[in-house]
């Protein structure tokens, strides 16, 4: 795809479905781009006002706003032991809105609402290429990239809001050589590191901070490795922690893997939020123009985000209103209120349903 050629860390959307982010290595445009779970280009997104000195990995997690996924793209390579590099950023930027139907006439534009985040290590300037945050705290961690050794730093959530310069404390070291890429579950159950010929997995209990789950013994997880993935340096799970993928950041090529889980599946079965043929009632309240709406008795519903270059969608039943909209990734929050429901916005699209005076959220 267009400037997308060395590519070094992955993460997986939790909001976007199918939908993986990534980035360069050394140098070259501050962007990011999205890509599709078969490798195929959706996007290129510009970081305004950010610096690209050497973008190491990228993770996603909780941040300052409720309810929104943020990006974390990890300005951390210091191969050299640049004295110049006192400090290191991450760049936190909510998560951009993608859609499917953008492999057909991927987008270009420009991240909003980004922040820089300067990071200081307490024992001096370090190489690292590995990050991640934690989905049950909001805290950064950056992995040191030694022979034998790497050594983890935290950032705290509360740090990372309070914003400017941010002295990470030194967390633990652990054996593992040459650390490139990091990832932590969706549910944050689930911690992976590697490096181009092999993968560790450390598992996490329910309350157990991230410090005592690196204490406990990895598990070996497979990576392609040379030749077929030169210089192997990403990693990252899926949004349903059914597997990871692994992406290689060499100038010659890029593939992307996708390795599926053997243990019983951790992601939550299906649950059903409206089931079908249930009663509810819509309403479009007329302030938005460039929202279309048609409601018939079946009950049928067309949404049609024009701003957005949402396709409009045919749902037969309020279970099938849901999926579909998810389908065509709008954001959605299901409410319950008296009174009749209504749509507002095209990007966060407030869908109330009439039913049994529960509220749902997604």
């Amino acid at each position: 795809m267009p400037g997308l050629v060395e590519a070094s860390g992955v993460v997986a959307s939790r909001n976007n479905a199918d939908v993986l982010w990534t980035h360069n290595d050394k140098g070259g445009q501050p962007r990011i781009f999205a890509i599709n779970a078969e490798g195929r280009w959706l996007g290129t997104y510009s970081l305004p006002g950010a610096s690209h000195i050497d973008y190491e990995d990228i993770g996603i997690g909780p941040g300052p706003e409720r309810d929104v996924d943020f990006l974390f793209v990890g300005d951390i390579g210091d191969k050299n032991g640049n004295p110049e590099r006192a400090h290191v950023t991450v760049y936190r930027v909510p998560e951009p809105a993608v859609y499917q139907h953008q492999v057909s006439a991927p987008r270009i534009a420009a991240v909003r609402g980004l922040t820089a985040i300067n990071l200081r290590y307490p024992d001096g300037p370090r190489n690292a290429e590995a990050l991640f945050v934690d989905p049950r705290t909001g805290d950064l961690f950056v992995i040191s990239k030694q022979d034998t050794t790497a050594r983890i730093y935290r950032a705290t959530r509360s740090q990372l809001d309070r914003g400017g310069f941010v002295d990470m404390s030194f967390l633990r070291a652990i054996s593992f050589d040459v650390a490139s890429g990091a990832d932590i579950s969706p549910n944050g159950g689930e911690i992976v590191i590697r490096q181009e010929n092999f993968a560790r997995l450390w598992t996490r209990a329910r309350g157990q901070s991230v410090g005592d789950a690196f204490a406990g013994a990895p598990v070996v997880i497979p990576v392609v490795g040379s030749p077929a993935e030169k210089n192997g340096e990403a990693i990252g799970f899926d949004a349903a922690s059914a597997g990871y993928f692994t992406l290689s950041d060499s100038l010659a090529t890029q593939p992307l893997f996708h390795f599926s889980r053997t243990s019983e599946s951790v992601s939550r079965p299906r649950q059903t939020i409206v089931a079908p043929g249930s009663t509810w009632r819509f309403l479009d309240d007329g302030s938005r123009p460039d929202i279309l709406s048609e409601f018939s008795p079946s009950p049928q519903l067309s949404l049609a985000a024009r701003r957005n270059g949402i396709s409009a969608a045919r749902c037969w039943n309020a279970e099938s209103i849901i999926l579909c909209a998810l389908e065509e990734r709008v954001r959605l929050g299901f409410l319950a209120r008296r009174g009749g429901p209504w749509i507002r916005r095209p990007r966060d699209v407030l869908m109330f349903f009439s039913f049994s005076g529960r509220s749902f959220r997604m």
